[in-house]
């Protein structure tokens, strides 16, 4: 739902993809799990306009997301230019991110405004290039989904997410699935 938001808003192509593990070591499903359904979403959409990328995962890192953007910017200098894409959540304290204040004022930015969300922190005030997209989904986040998965509330999950992905979740057990 957000790719297909920011492409909708922006006309941008964009790329799904999955941290190789969390930098504050939050428990998360296998690497190879997530590029899986990354694929499985962008293979679902057919088109040229969403891509999953296997970056972060073959590059095993493991570091900041400053870091990464330094690493993709260098890797494709001239063919892309990135822009982030980022949650209010984290919007609101990114401050706390491993040189947070210069991922943003350097890289441009497309921050996600879901519903329940202040846009306190001064929005405009942190950069320049910023492109804010409204999300209208209330209720749908990963942590949802997830905590729906692991309290047995497979309707609301499955409601949220592809079939293809919802299959493998299921055949694989992700999240809790069956437990």
């Amino acid at each position: 739902m957000v790719a297909l938001a920011v492409h909708a808003e922006t006309g941008f192509q964009v790329w799904f993809m999955p941290c190789y593990a969390h930098r504050f070591g939050k428990e998360m499903a296998a690497p190879a799990y997530r590029l899986k359904m990354c694929e499985l979403i962008t293979r679902s959409f057919g088109s040229h306009w969403f891509k999953t990328s296997p970056f972060e995962i073959e590059q095993k890192h493991n570091g900041s997301t400053y870091e990464l953007f330094d690493l993709l910017k260098d890797q494709h200098k001239e063919t892309h230019r990135f822009h982030l894409v980022m949650g209010m959540d984290n919007w609101l304290k990114i401050e706390e991110w491993d040189r947070g204040m210069k991922l943003v004022t350097e890289n441009p930015v497309i921050l996600l405004r879901r519903p329940g969300y202040s846009e306190a922190g001064k929005i405009r005030d942190r950069t320049d290039h910023l492109k804010l997209v409204d999300l209208h989904f209330p209720g749908a986040s990963s942590t949802s989904i997830r905590d729906a998965i692991r309290e047995k509330n497979y309707l609301f999950a499955r409601r949220q997410v592809y079939s293809e992905v919802w299959d493998f979740v299921r055949s694989n057990g992700l999240y809790g699935y069956g437990r």
